[in-house]
């Protein structure tokens, strides 16, 4: 028998009314998604033997649609090899089969120049959204399927270079941005205005990886209060897909409660340096309250981020060589006093257990007009009298306050030459008073003797 038809699909229902019409009333053909056609003997029908098309001329279609030399009843027979070419970027739209092998039954009308036309409507989610439909038109004989690639990614604002593309099997693969903002899904094309296309039952997607974020890098801090109390305070940091900008987030792991300065965002250059730190709640600071609401405790904490010079590396910076964050703090645990120092200017500086140095105290001097009207009052104290003057209150090493020597015996205020002075006269004063004692003994001695 002689098929006239023009399309696969035709040909499909060709063949099997020509089967059922030749002693094979239950005999069904189908297409496969591949393009292989199987023929399939109903239980009840006979045996069928030597089935095959042939075309004139056409030697390999002839060599494919071979079905073997008998299909015994309940059997079935698929050709041998696939007429149906997978898709590729330059093939026309208007040309294209499904995988039945139908056409997309366009609906094309005359645009008032001599162009067949048609418009065909991409619908679909990004981000959870629905997106704003982008239509366009297909010219029959004309279009060809870079343009539908093209606006898929218009529709779905796809940054990537590979973002839309055909396989080598012709499905076309759609791959958003990185991030949940940029999934895609729902994909749906259809023709406007023609209620019986199958563009969209032909060309229909499926999600086989779903979208999830960039990953998130971050930093922990240890931070302390005013009572020393140590809180881990963490930001981390997510990059917007497409830009050099990373939108930052604090965060604690306690009962703590952020205040202020807990988002952000920094946006470096091309160089991957820093152009700007901000923070976006209105806030200068990362301030947070140590402790629970309600709750007393340590006073509210204030922390200040320093990322580093603007246009510089010596913060934060953006290189592809690295995914790593440092950080430094300033802040300690709590301490005890274990020694402490005393340095001229009488400045009283602590050492404690934590490692930390700091200034406690500073010791004040008084100064008198009078120095010589102090009145002794012994172990080694004076009191003020009307002859001294009032004391002057200051510092020392600050006016005419003299400097402390901490640690220092207290040197002699006497003057050595007259004290040495006066013991040479003591002693010659004791001598002499003990030769009279000496004379006074020897003539009472020769008094007793005479006696």
């Amino acid at each position: 028998m002689r098929f006239d038809g023009t399309t696969i699909q035709d040909l499909r229902d060709w063949f099997q009314a020509e089967l059922r019409a030749n002693g094979a009333p239950g005999a069904t053909v189908t297409l496969d998604a591949d393009g292989a056609f199987t023929v399939n003997n109903a239980g009840g029908d006979p045996l069928m033997e030597d089935v095959k098309l042939l075309a004139g001329g056409r030697v390999s279609f002839n060599q494919v649609m071979l079905f073997g030399n008998q299909i015994q009843p309940g059997n079935t027979a698929t050709s041998a090899a696939t007429l149906l070419s997978p898709a590729e970027e330059t093939d026309v739209i208007s040309e294209l089969y499904n995988s039945d092998g139908k056409k997309l039954n366009f609906q094309f009308e005359d645009d008032g120049a001599g162009n067949m036309i048609t418009s065909i409507q991409i619908g679909g989610t990004l981000g959870g959204e629905a997106i704003t439909p982008v239509v366009f038109e297909v010219e029959e004989g004309s279009t060809d399927l870079t343009e539908l690639l093209s606006r898929l990614t218009q529709a779905f604002r796809i940054s990537n270079a590979d973002g839309v593309e055909i396989d080598s099997n012709g499905r076309i693969d759609v791959q958003g941005d990185v991030g949940l903002a940029s999934g895609i899904d729902n994909i749906a094309l259809r023709e406007e205005g023609n209620l019986f296309s199958n563009i969209g039952t032909s060309i229909d997607f499926s999600v086989i990886d779903e979208a999830q974020d960039a990953a998130t890098f971050s930093v922990t801090n240890t931070v302390y209060d005013s009572l020393g109390n140590t809180h881990n305070l963490t930001l981390a940091f997510t990059k917007r897909t497409g830009f050099n900008v990373w939108d930052w987030k604090a965060g604690l792991d306690g009962d703590e409660e952020i205040t202020a300065g807990e988002t952000g965002t920094v946006t470096f250059d091309e160089a991957g340096r820093l152009v700007s730190f901000l923070y976006t709640d209105g806030g200068g600071q990362v301030s947070f309250r140590p402790q629970a609401q309600g709750t007393s405790g340590a006073e509210p904490v204030s922390i200040s981020i320093d990322p580093g010079t603007i246009g510089g590396v010596n913060g934060l910076t953006q290189y592809n060589s690295s995914d790593q964050i440092q950080s430094t703090g300033d802040g300690y645990g709590v301490g005890r006093l274990i020694d402490f120092d005393i340095d001229r200017d009488g400045v009283i500086t602590g050492r404690f257990s934590n490692d930390t140095v700091l200034n406690m105290a500073r010791m004040s001097m008084a100064v008198f007009n009078n120095p010589s009207g102090l009145v002794r009052s012994g172990n080694n104290t004076y009191s003020v009298s009307g002859n001294s003057g009032t004391a002057v209150m200051g510092f020392a090493n600050e006016g005419n306050a003299g400097l402390i020597n901490s640690g220092a015996l207290e040197a002699s205020n006497v003057d050595l030459s007259e004290q040495f002075t006066r013991l040479v006269v003591a002693q010659r004063a004791f001598q002499s008073n003990a030769r009279v004692i000496s004379t006074s003994d020897e003539v009472l001695q020769e008094l007793v003797n005479i006696v």
